[in-house]
């Protein structure tokens, strides 16, 4: 990211994991076995959120899995889930241009609302 910031560039768009940024959820099943994860990528994400002038949007995703792509998601659910990867992918694409993402944080997860309608909808 400061690579970027360097470069001139204004938009990065980062995949982290679910939760990173709360860690009162740290200590959820399958979450407290990548702590070390989790506490290496927290700081970074914590970097790019504080202390970085770039239009960030940070996807966090849950677990991923390899699967059929549904095409729909849920943004910012209180549980953990799952996600296809090519779903993930997807959402990454649709988060690019899109501005009212900026400076967001998403937690993603397989859902019900189709992907591009999803990001169009973040306030």
């Amino acid at each position: 990211m400061q690579a970027a910031q360097i470069k001139g560039l204004t938009c990065y768009i980062m995949l982290s994991t679910v939760f990173l940024l709360d860690t009162s959820k740290w200590t959820l099943p399958g979450i407290n076995e990548l702590k070390d994860y989790y506490l290496s990528k927290h700081y970074a994400d914590q970097y790019l959120v504080k202390n970085s002038t770039l239009n960030y949007t940070i996807v966090q995703a849950s677990a991923l899995k390899e699967r059929e792509s549904t095409g729909k998601i849920t943004i910012n659910a209180d549980s953990e889930g799952e996600n296809a990867i090519k779903d993930v992918a997807a959402t990454l694409v649709a988060v690019l241009t899109a501005e009212n993402t900026f400076k967001k944080v998403l937690s993603i997860q397989n859902g019900d609302t189709d992907i591009t309608e999803a990001v169009a909808n973040i306030g």
